[in-house]
């Protein structure tokens, strides 16, 4: 029986900026970051939209509520080029994200 992923987010990882000093080794970030997809598997769905779903959880703490955000966007090789996929998402995310583009 494949092994249920749990729904957590390590402490570690919140939206409070840190200083560079107190960034956690490159490891333990892969590491949170393995556990948040795995976890981002069990989220609430949100909208939906052709290309993409998005997935959401929040995070209740004795200060403040945290949202957490997954999309996945599913294309076909023969319909984007990685060209444009890049200038989607690796160069002005958060406009095209604002405009609701899916790439």
């Amino acid at each position: 029986m494949a092994e249920v992923p749990q729904q957590v987010i390590p402490r570690t990882l919140s939206l409070d900026p840190v200083s560079l000093s107190k960034l956690p080794s490159m490891e333990f970030l892969l590491d949170a970051g393995r556990s948040v997809l795995e976890a981002s598997l069990l989220w609430k769905k949100g909208r939906s939209s052709p290309n993409a779903e998005v997935f959401h959880h929040r995070r209740d703490n004795t200060r403040k509520s945290e949202t957490w955000l997954c999309r996945v966007s599913q294309f076909r090789t023969e319909d984007v080029r990685f060209e444009a996929l890049w200038e989607r998402l690796g160069r002005n995310k958060l406009e095209n994200e604002k405009r609701g583009d899916q790439g």
